[in-house]
């Protein structure tokens, strides 16, 4: 039995030692131990070089196309010095990048040796652009930017591809999107690669243009980076070294349909002739365009007023744009902290009945010669009316010292009307009173509006848009380049500038007022007038008999530091004064007019009757009757009716009078729940 085991043992030592020879053997095989060499310590066979054969291998590629290394052979040499065939697999090739031009190196790498073969990317091929030109600019443009519809650019003839589901590069805005220039917008071109523009003309070099891109993104993303994902040019030209005509664009662009923004480049340098602008699409996250506008020698006006629908839009001055305001030096001085954007900006402290302030803030001591600047946009053709809101504790005719334009047109239907009012003793500087300052019908699109201070500061509000038709011109509006002017009367009715005095020989007065029975319609909030001189009803007006004799008629040209009018006066006791109101929703309005009375100091309300919507009203006089001095028959006193709240339809407000007031308006006042 020990002899058995000892036989196993033995064996198996035997079988090792084998093992052992055998792999000493198979690493003889290997090399031969080479101490005395230091390039290869150890004696082992390694790869020392690669070398490549490209000769079926793709070496010259479009710009922008896959890499592809097919063909490609690589042989190895070995430190003994022989040579073998490597596997493409089990290389490591490192591809250029194919979105450079010009000629680029391609490296493979094996067993730490590498080699490198070159290629030939192509110049990006540049599609052609329409000659068809989308603009002609000739020369600086002094009221609305040159304009280019984006819908308008021809992405056939540059073959532009359609992003994947898009059927058609032109949209049409939804109807509850944002207001969109011409109700479309190009889209649907976010193809990496995709280049597309548009020519246009211009009749000189123009420096320091104003581009401005109108942008949105209707994407998945909560907002892209123009940086990234689009390229723009003017003029677009490359060599081998580098690519001249880019315009930087920079900023984020937010989600949503027709969610438009502006995207401002400035300082570009139009050259003369005919020009390209075009852009490049970087990927997929690419912005809709609604247009491209060019402001050739004026200024982009950042601020936008969207004009409704329907009803009112307050714009205060404070958010009109303000680089060519000032504020004046001894104000600004004195409230160094109050002066925000160049405006010196008032908390309003104290207010009249009912006249709130937008916003809070109101405009103070701007400096003659101010201009500022608001972009009316308008989805549809609109007839609109604009107020200008404004106060004075002094004597203050607006449109004597102010000028208001519409794409570069003066506004002509400004209203003439003294705004004084409130009381500085009581700290009351804010009596907003309006200016009309016309109807006007304004086509679909976008109007520099701009107000011009030419004579000395008021305070302001700001100005109040009423839409008065939409969709449509009503026949009230007038047209920028056929205004109806003013009558020398002062009869012209706001409404369809007709002379509401039917007994007037001003010749320019041969078109009577045909609104109707009503002397006010009140059709949204705001204030509301009817000067007494042009009330319709004179059924019951009784002249004084010797104002009579003497060749009086109802009406008086006034002037005094209150400004300059006219009013309704020569009444006998017993006069009825009658103003029929349209009220066309069911509101509350609170009630005045503006009176003066010679004679006495006080007024006897007591013999007198003044009635509204089957009311009996409250006369409350804001200050004492009589004059001033002998020759001043107009000492203006504000008088409150009350307030009552009315259902839709129509009333008439009843004075009847105990001696002879002289009467300038009666005034309605809406009152919202926050007043």
């Amino acid at each position: 039995m020990k002899m058995k085991k000892f036989g196993r043992i033995f064996a198996t030592v035997v079988t090792f030692c084998i093992t052992v020879t055998m792999l000493c053997l198979a690493f003889t095989a290997c090399g031969d131990p080479e101490p005395d060499n230091p390039d290869n310590p150890g004696g082992q066979v390694k790869v020392t070089s690669i070398a490549l054969d490209t000769s079926e291998v793709k070496t010259e590629f479009a710009f922008a196309e896959t890499f592809t290394y097919a063909g490609l052979k690589v042989t190895a040499t070995m430190s003994d010095g022989s040579t073998k065939d490597v596997p493409i697999g089990d290389c490591r090739v490192i591809a250029p990048d194919m979105e450079k031009s010009g000629k680029r190196n391609v490296s493979v790498s094996y067993s730490g040796q590498t080699a490198r073969y070159q290629i030939v990317i192509a110049q990006k091929i540049i599609p052609e652009i329409s000659a068809t030109s989308l603009l002609s600019i000739e020369g600086e443009n002094d009221s609305v930017a040159y304009r280019v519809e984006a819908e308008a650019i021809d992405m056939e003839t540059p073959g532009v591809k359609k992003a994947d589901g898009v059927t058609s590069f032109v949209a049409d805005a939804p109807e509850d999107a944002e207001i969109t220039s011409g109700g479309k917008y190009l889209t649907g071109f976010g193809v990496k690669w995709n280049y597309f523009g548009f020519t246009f003309e211009s009749d000189a070099e123009h420096k320091d243009v104003t581009v401005v891109l109108r942008l949105t993104y209707g994407g998945e993303d909560a907002s892209i980076n123009l940086t990234d994902n689009l390229n723009m040019y003017l003029n677009y030209a490359e060599t081998d070294d580098e690519v001249t005509g880019a315009i930087p664009l920079t900023g984020m662009v937010d989600k949503g349909v027709c969610a438009w923004k502006d995207v401002v480049i400035r300082g570009v340098t139009i050259p003369a002739g005919t020009n390209k602008l075009t852009f490049e699409a970087l990927g997929n996250k690419v912005p809709d365009i609604d247009y491209i506008d060019f402001y050739v020698g004026m200024r982009y006006i950042s601020s936008i007023a969207e004009i409704p629908s329907e009803g009112t839009l307050m714009k205060d001055l404070e958010t009109f744009d303000t680089e060519m305001a000032s504020t004046r030096k001894d104000w600004a001085d004195a409230n160094p902290d109050k002066i925000v954007n160049g405006l010196g900006l008032e908390t309003v402290t104290k207010e009249s009945e009912g006249k709130t302030t937008s916003g809070g803030k109101s405009v103070a001591a701007l400096d003659t010669g101010s201009q500022l600047s608001t972009t009316l946009r308008l989805a549809k053709d609109a007839t609109v009316k604009l107020d200008f809101i404004a106060s004075s504790t002094d004597s203050y005719i607006v449109k004597d010292r102010w000028e208001f334009y519409i794409d570069g047109v003066r506004l002509e239907l400004v209203e003439k009307v003294d705004i004084k009012g409130g009381n500085p003793l009581a700290g009351e500087y804010w009596d907003w009173n309006p200016t009309c300052l016309g109807i006007y019908n304004l086509p679909a699109g976008d109007h520099l509006f701009l107000v011009k201070n030419t004579g000395g500061a008021c305070n302001i509000d700001g100005v109040l848009f009423e839409t008065v038709s939409y969709d449509e011109f009503d026949e009230s509006g007038s047209d920028l380049d056929n205004q109806i002017l003013p009558h020398e009367c002062g009869n012209v009715c706001p409404a369809c500038g007709g002379c509401t005095d039917e007994e007037c020989a001003d010749p320019v007065c041969a078109t009577k007022c045909e609104c109707g029975d009503y002397d006010v319609t009140i059709n949204g909030e705001g204030f509301f007038k009817a000067e007494a001189e042009s009330l319709r009803d004179r059924s019951g007006w009784v002249m004084r008999p010797d104002l009579a004799e003497a060749g009086h008629s109802f009406t008086e040209n006034w002037s005094n530091d209150f400004g300059s009018g006219v009013c309704a006066k020569a009444f006998a006791t017993g006069s009825v004064i009658k103003v029929s109101v349209n009220v066309t929703q069911a509101t509350t309005l609170a009630l005045s007019m503006r009176m003066s009375y010679y004679d006495a100091e006080t007024y006897n309300w007591e013999d007198t009757t003044l009635t509204f919507a089957d009311q009996t009203l409250t006369p409350v006089p804001a200050g004492a009757f009589g004059h001033r001095e002998p020759a001043d028959y107009w000492k203006w006193v504000d008088v409150s009716l009350g307030t009552i709240s009315v259902e839709a339809g129509t009333y008439e407000l009843c004075f009847t009078l105990v001696a002879g007031p002289n009467l300038d308006y009666f005034e309605f006042t809406t009152v919202t729940e926050e007043a």
